[in-house]
């Protein structure tokens, strides 16, 4: 970034501080979206960087004066002379941030998740230690910490979904798009090394309207993702005594544990057995009614049927 800033010592015993206002600048980080800095400042020493701190929003395209989705952030560091900034371990906290900005696109064909509350409550918010870039591979900084809570999560395109729509169908009172089903609560704890080829999101647990919950952990290396994941439904939106295999009920929930597997554009998980066992099989592709191939059919009866006769009338 580049700034006009104006210098000025501050007393602090026998050891001046240099103090650069680094207010109203654009900072730029490789792979990340565009920030704008409302305030900013770095502390020198004799040491070195004693402090360093950036605050604003994320620019989106919007006058930062009026964006309709705010997403403030604040970054803060220090490092030695003689280190190299970039392999410090800076921190971000910050509000309404995308996952697909922060790692990258592992995820993003079947999670896509903003996170880090609005309210101003630091217990909230994200939290992110990362390391700025240094390698040609490194798409963006790489990143460790607590997303914070989540404001919506949406998941789609696993087989598991249909699953649980299927597993629900019945219930005519409440009926749930959980073909896609969108999360309004949760957290969990991000990692990626910044190459598209590590990233994890661990300790998931994430909430949809009272009724659905998922917990468990995915991994991605850029060509595959793994994991597990736990889906939990409340007891009264299934038929309980038709569970499929692999499904418990525990107290008031049903509890259905699923594999992930595939690729990050094509994720799959090992519910297909389940699923056949739920779905009527008429509700089956090439499932009919009729008789397999050397099923003895009844013969028709030689007897004719007998003559009834009302009022007269036959």
């Amino acid at each position: 970034m580049t700034a006009e800033a104006y210098i000025r010592t501050s007393g602090n015993g026998t050891e001046p501080e240099y103090v650069l206002d680094l207010s109203q600048q654009k900072l730029k980080i490789k792979g990340w979206p565009l920030m704008g800095v409302d305030s900013g400042s770095i502390i020198l020493n004799g040491n070195g960087v004693k402090q360093l701190t950036f605050s604003g929003f994320l620019d989106k395209g919007r006058l930062l004066n009026k964006p309709t989705d705010l997403s403030p952030f604040m970054i803060t560091g220090n490092f030695l002379l003689g280190t190299d900034f970039r392999h410090q371990a800076w921190t971000l906290t910050g509000r309404n941030f995308d996952l697909l900005s922060l790692v990258g696109d592992d995820f993003a064909s079947f999670l896509k998740v903003q996170m880090g509350e609005q309210e101003v409550d630091e217990k909230h918010e994200l939290k992110l230690d990362f390391a700025l870039p240094v390698t040609d591979e490194q798409k963006r900084p790489s990143v460790k910490g607590y997303s914070g809570s989540v404001i919506k999560a949406t998941m789609l395109r696993l087989p598991v979904l249909r699953l649980l729509a299927a597993m629900t169908a019945r219930n005519t009172e409440i009926r749930l798009p959980y073909s896609s089903p969108v999360f309004t609560s949760g957290s969990f704890l991000l990692e990626s090394d910044g190459t598209d080829r590590s990233a994890s999101l661990k300790e998931i647990s994430l909430f949809e309207q009272g009724f659905l919950g998922v917990t468990g952990v995915l991994y991605s290396n850029g060509s595959a993702v793994t994991g597990e994941l736990v889906f939990k439904i409340p007891s009264y939106m299934v038929d309980s005594r038709r569970l499929p295999s692999g499904v418990t009920q525990e107290g008031h929930e049903i509890i259905l544990p699923v594999k992930i597997s595939g690729t990050p554009a094509s994720p799959q998980d090992n519910s297909a057995g389940m699923l056949q066992e739920v779905e009527p099989r008429a509700d089956r592709p090439g499932m009919g009614t009729a008789p397999s191939r050397g099923t003895a059919l009844p013969a028709p009866s030689s007897t004719p049927p007998a003559r009834i006769t009302v009022d007269g009338f036959m």
